[in-house]
């Protein structure tokens, strides 16, 4: 028994590794294909304040909800669990829609700020 349930921690690992390691990667791909030639030097600057724009939100999402989510529940009694997932199922839900009207309410002015009309657009698509 003990065997079988290293074996799972194991694989878990593994995938979650090779999750972690293969966004950055595609990233980095991604963004070598669109410098080759799709974008100009102006658009690349846009998609770079984007990419740095959304990743603090969900770095921020993340840390709100996913963290203190792993902590209870690997620290709660079976019958707790349950509240503590629709906890964090409601705090998801209260942070998105906060970040949803936080980026609608300032796509505006920050492109304004940054001098990149485009972002306005790509911040309302996101």
């Amino acid at each position: 028994m003990k065997k079988a349930v290293k074996s799972s921690w194991l694989i878990a690992g593994i995938f979650n590794g090779l999750q972690k390691l293969s966004i950055p990667l595609f990233g980095l791909a991604s963004t070598m294909i669109l410098t080759k030639g799709a974008l100009t030097v102006a658009e690349m600057g846009v998609w770079s304040l984007f990419l740095v724009l959304t990743s603090f939100v969900e770095l921020i999402r993340q840390s709100l909800v996913k963290t203190s989510m792993i902590k209870y529940v690997s620290h709660a009694d079976p019958v707790d669990q349950k509240f503590v997932l629709s906890a964090a199922l409601f705090l998801n839900i209260i942070i998105t829609v906060a970040i949803i009207v936080l980026l609608v309410c300032t796509a505006a002015p920050l492109a304004k700020w940054q001098s990149s009309p485009d972002l306005e657009n790509m911040l309302y698509i996101f």
